[in-house]
């Protein structure tokens, strides 16, 4: 009884100074330009017309979030004409030999500019968002990158165009113009990811954490995790190891998706219940 209480007061003194500071995971989540597909199992008949995965609510509030960005970093040299001008005669003058591709961004983009749709989720005109990537991508902090963001643009143009029936809906071609930035931006302001993306990178960042802190804490834990059959006591402190994992847990994710707008509390909660409830 004496070696439990120990063993207890131990633990809580070194979680006490250990939880204060909290460990930094690397995210190995990165994202280049992907274009997430909906799971067959998953898909609903808005969904039909346009494999990418654009009605998913956690991407609309992230392309909310991302809209906020460019917003708020937009230095106004551009006006919609203007950048109109300036992308018509980026495709006109590529050097990608890739014909069709150019040609079906050409479409797009007259579409686009014909057409002027508003994106209702966020009251923005398609125009304007071009004009504030086409900003962004003019941006002196985007010097270094901005050949790849301007081959990005072409790119996702052309993909707004759907086979030979037009272009994809207005929430279709907006994410996929959002993504023109996305994995490239030097400050990395878009950050487009639906939820089953989000889970699968919690679910690596609570695995790693856990190496982590087993490494950290005193060998007894490591001894505890490899045993099939556990003791009572064996029981009590894998319980207060756990404790001290979830506590801080849910402060780096605090951190890192709650804080900056990426997730709610509920979605948080939603997401890591069964992870937690599985230590």
């Amino acid at each position: 009884m004496f070696i439990i209480i120990l063993s207890g007061y131990l633990f809580g003194y070194w979680c006490r100074c250990h939880h204060t500071q909290i460990i930094t995971i690397p995210n190995e989540f990165t994202v280049q330009q992907i274009v997430y597909r909906i799971p067959l199992e998953d898909r609903t008949d808005m969904d039909i017309e346009d494999r990418h995965n654009v009605h998913n609510m956690c991407l609309k509030r992230n392309a909310f979030n991302v809209l906020q960005n460019l917003r708020t970093t937009d230095q106004h040299h551009f006006t919609i004409e203007t950048s109109f001008v300036a992308i018509h005669r980026l495709i006109e003058y590529s050097i990608d030999t890739d014909l069709d591709k150019l040609d079906r961004a050409e479409i797009a983009l007259l579409s686009i500019e014909d057409m002027d749709a508003t994106y209702t989720s966020c009251h923005l005109k398609e125009k304007e968002l071009i004009r504030l990537i086409w900003e962004r991508i003019r941006h002196p902090i985007n010097e270094k990158v901005r050949e790849q963001l301007e081959y990005n643009l072409i790119e996702q143009l052309a993909d707004c165009k759907n086979g030979n029936r037009g272009l994809h809906c207005c929430e279709g071609r907006i994410m996929r113009l959002l993504q023109t930035l996305e994995g490239c931006d030097t400050q990395g302001i878009v950050n487009l990811r639906p939820m089953w993306a989000f889970k699968e990178e919690i679910a690596n960042k609570i695995m790693s954490y856990r190496h982590q802190l087993l490494k950290k804490a005193p060998p007894l834990y490591a001894t505890l995790d490899q045993k099939t059959e556990l003791t009572p006591k064996d029981l009590a402190l894998l319980s207060a190891f756990n404790q001290c994992l979830i506590q801080n847990l849910n402060k780096r994710f605090e951190i890192d998706y709650v804080s900056i707008g990426l997730l709610s509390p509920n979605e948080l909660d939603d997401i890591t219940k069964p992870y937690y409830e599985s230590l």
